[in-house]
Protein backbone atom coordinates (compact mmCIF):
# COMPACT_ATOMS: atom_id res chain seq x y z
CA UNK A 1 0.00 0.00 0.00
CA UNK A 2 2.82 2.46 0.81
CA UNK A 3 4.41 2.15 -2.60
CA UNK A 4 1.17 2.59 -4.53
CA UNK A 5 0.64 6.04 -3.00
CA UNK A 6 4.08 7.20 -4.14
CA UNK A 7 3.85 5.86 -7.66
CA UNK A 8 3.01 8.12 -10.58
CA UNK A 9 -0.60 7.09 -11.35
CA UNK A 10 -0.54 7.74 -15.12
CA UNK A 11 2.60 5.72 -15.71
CA UNK A 12 1.44 2.92 -13.40
CA UNK A 13 -1.94 2.74 -15.20
CA UNK A 14 -0.27 2.59 -18.64
CA UNK A 15 2.22 -0.05 -17.52
CA UNK A 16 -0.51 -2.19 -15.93
CA UNK A 17 -2.81 -1.92 -18.97
CA UNK A 18 -0.02 -3.10 -21.29
CA UNK A 19 1.29 -5.87 -19.02
CA UNK A 20 0.92 -9.47 -20.18
CA UNK A 21 2.38 -12.67 -18.82
CA UNK A 22 3.93 -13.21 -22.27
CA UNK A 23 5.76 -9.87 -22.18
CA UNK A 24 6.97 -10.62 -18.67
CA UNK A 25 8.22 -14.04 -19.72
CA UNK A 26 10.02 -12.49 -22.74
CA UNK A 27 11.59 -9.98 -20.33
CA UNK A 28 12.82 -12.83 -18.09
CA UNK A 29 14.06 -14.81 -21.08
CA UNK A 30 16.06 -11.84 -22.35
CA UNK A 31 17.54 -11.12 -18.90
CA UNK A 32 18.55 -14.75 -18.51
CA UNK A 33 20.04 -15.10 -21.99
CA UNK A 34 21.71 -11.71 -22.52
CA UNK A 35 24.94 -13.05 -21.02
CA UNK A 36 24.19 -16.77 -20.98
CA UNK A 37 23.64 -16.68 -17.23
CA UNK A 38 20.42 -17.70 -15.49
CA UNK A 39 19.49 -15.35 -12.67
CA UNK A 40 18.55 -17.51 -9.69
CA UNK A 41 16.39 -15.07 -7.74
CA UNK A 42 12.88 -13.73 -8.32
CA UNK A 43 12.66 -10.78 -10.70
CA UNK A 44 10.01 -8.13 -10.00
CA UNK A 45 7.19 -8.04 -12.51
CA UNK A 46 7.29 -4.26 -12.62
CA UNK A 47 9.59 -1.29 -12.12
CA UNK A 48 8.79 1.25 -9.40
CA UNK A 49 7.63 4.63 -10.69
CA UNK A 50 8.28 7.43 -8.19
CA UNK A 51 7.95 11.15 -8.72
CA UNK A 52 10.86 13.59 -8.98
CA UNK A 53 10.30 14.95 -5.48
CA UNK A 54 10.74 11.55 -3.85
CA UNK A 55 13.66 10.75 -6.15
CA UNK A 56 15.32 13.97 -4.97
CA UNK A 57 14.69 13.00 -1.34
CA UNK A 58 16.50 9.71 -1.97
CA UNK A 59 19.37 11.50 -3.70
CA UNK A 60 19.63 13.98 -0.81
CA UNK A 61 19.85 11.05 1.62
CA UNK A 62 22.55 9.43 -0.54
CA UNK A 63 24.54 12.67 -0.63
CA UNK A 64 24.28 13.16 3.14
CA UNK A 65 25.35 9.58 3.89
CA UNK A 66 28.26 9.58 1.46
CA UNK A 67 29.44 12.99 2.67
CA UNK A 68 29.53 11.61 6.21
CA UNK A 69 31.37 8.48 5.11
CA UNK A 70 34.03 10.67 3.46
CA UNK A 71 34.32 13.01 6.47
CA UNK A 72 37.27 13.22 8.84
CA UNK A 73 34.87 12.48 11.71
CA UNK A 74 33.88 9.12 10.25
CA UNK A 75 37.49 8.40 9.32
CA UNK A 76 38.47 8.73 12.99
CA UNK A 77 35.57 6.59 14.20
CA UNK A 78 36.31 3.80 11.74
CA UNK A 79 40.07 3.62 12.32
CA UNK A 80 39.75 0.44 14.38
CA UNK A 81 37.12 -1.24 12.17
CA UNK A 82 39.70 -3.38 10.39
CA UNK A 83 41.73 -5.67 12.66
CA UNK A 84 45.48 -5.13 12.68
CA UNK A 85 47.20 -7.17 9.99
CA UNK A 86 44.10 -7.24 7.78
CA UNK A 87 44.62 -3.83 6.17
CA UNK A 88 44.72 -3.57 2.37
CA UNK A 89 48.06 -2.25 1.05
CA UNK A 90 47.75 1.24 -0.46
CA UNK A 91 44.13 1.51 0.66
CA UNK A 92 42.90 5.05 -0.15
CA UNK A 93 40.71 5.02 2.98
CA UNK A 94 37.35 4.73 1.24
CA UNK A 95 35.57 2.24 -0.94
CA UNK A 96 35.65 2.50 -4.73
CA UNK A 97 32.08 1.15 -4.89
CA UNK A 98 29.11 1.88 -2.68
CA UNK A 99 25.53 0.60 -2.80
CA UNK A 100 22.84 2.12 -0.62
CA UNK A 101 19.48 0.33 -0.39
CA UNK A 102 16.46 2.21 0.86
CA UNK A 103 13.06 1.20 2.16
CA UNK A 104 10.09 3.48 1.72
CA UNK A 105 8.92 4.32 5.22
CA UNK A 106 6.81 6.90 6.98
CA UNK A 107 8.10 9.45 9.46
CA UNK A 108 6.26 10.32 12.71
CA UNK A 109 3.98 12.68 10.77
CA UNK A 110 3.02 10.05 8.18
CA UNK A 111 5.19 11.53 5.40
CA UNK A 112 6.89 9.03 3.09
CA UNK A 113 10.66 9.03 3.50
CA UNK A 114 13.57 6.94 2.27
CA UNK A 115 15.13 4.91 5.08
CA UNK A 116 18.54 3.30 4.72
CA UNK A 117 18.32 -0.47 5.17
CA UNK A 118 21.68 -1.57 3.79
CA UNK A 119 25.00 -0.08 2.79
CA UNK A 120 27.52 -2.19 0.89
CA UNK A 121 31.06 -1.30 -0.05
CA UNK A 122 31.25 -3.75 -2.95
CA UNK A 123 29.49 -4.14 -6.31
CA UNK A 124 27.34 -7.22 -5.75
CA UNK A 125 24.55 -6.43 -8.21
CA UNK A 126 25.62 -3.32 -10.12
CA UNK A 127 25.79 -4.90 -13.56
CA UNK A 128 22.53 -6.79 -13.07
CA UNK A 129 20.74 -3.57 -12.05
CA UNK A 130 22.07 -1.78 -15.14
CA UNK A 131 20.97 -4.66 -17.37
CA UNK A 132 17.53 -4.79 -15.71
CA UNK A 133 17.06 -1.04 -16.22
CA UNK A 134 18.00 -1.43 -19.89
CA UNK A 135 15.50 -4.29 -20.28
CA UNK A 136 12.69 -2.32 -18.61
CA UNK A 137 13.23 0.52 -21.07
Amino acid sequence: MLLIVLMIPEIRKKFNSEFTQGKYQAFLDELNSAYDFKIDFRIAETPVFIDKQFKNEILTAVNEITAYLMSDEYGKISLNAIPKGMEVPNDPGYTAMLALDFAISKDKNGKFIPQLIELQGFPSLFFYELLQNYMYK
